[in-house]
This record gives C-alpha cells, structure tokens and sequence, in this order.
C-alpha cells in the first residue's frame, strides 16, 4: 500500500505477484496536493501522515475500505514520515510543532510538544 500524495487514489501492490491496482479516495473533500505523506500499520489497519490533509487516511488491508480521522489541525507541511510502536503511530513534525500521536486500535488522538526545543519548534522542515 502506498499513501496518496498527489494521487486521487492508494496505490495497492500485491507483494506475491506483484499486480497492482487503486483504492479511491471516496469521500475525501480536503487538499488535493501533498495530502499524505507516509504509511504505516498496527494489525491490519494502515495509517498515513497528514502533510496538507486535515485527517488521518485510514485503510484497512484486509477489506481495502478507507475511512478519515480529522485530527484538527489545519496548515501545511504538518508531519512527513509515521511509524509504528507497539498500538501507537507517530507522525514526525515537518512544519508542525508538535508529534502526531494515534492510538492504533481506538483511532484517538494527542499531540507531544516541542515546546521545550524552543531552538527548532518553530524550524521549517525539521524532520
């Protein structure tokens, strides 16, 4: 599975025979450029970073079903780049001052600071 940046659609690629086909971003209303940026999984939910994008692109891999978890944060370049640890997905901060924190399982959502790095918080592109 590939998360959609500019794409209308996720790229799907079958690691056995290495067909490929899309799932598309049915109901999504949101930016339409650098909308992800990133995917990562806990079980068989995939998770993609919001670069541009309001919300969360949630896919489940077994049923390829999609669903969008707003995270209320508006802006652009927020985080670039997710991964995984145990149930819980972090977003790294590109422009945002702050780490993206999901909850794999119940899809909650909280945010770690970078207050206390007074010298980059506020840096472009930091990670």
């Amino acid at each position: 599975f590939c998360a959609p940046q500019d794409a209308e659609s996720v790229l799907v690629i079958d690691g056995e025979t290495e067909e490929i086909h899309t799932i598309t971003l049915s109901g999504y209303m949101g930016t339409s450029q650098t909308k992800w940026c990133g995917i990562a999984s806990v079980g068989s939910k995939l998770f993609c970073a919001p670069a541009n994008a309001s919300s969360i692109l949630v896919i489940d891999a077994k049923t390829e079903e999609i669903h969008f978890v707003p995270c209320n944060i508006n802006g652009y370049k927020k985080w670039h780049g997710i991964v995984s640890y145990g149930n819980k997905l972090f977003c790294a901060p590109l422009d945002a001052s702050s780490v993206l924190v999901i909850d794999g399982e119940t899809e909650d959502l909280h945010t770690i600071s970078l207050s206390c790095y007074a010298d980059i918080k506020d840096l472009p592109r930091k990670w």
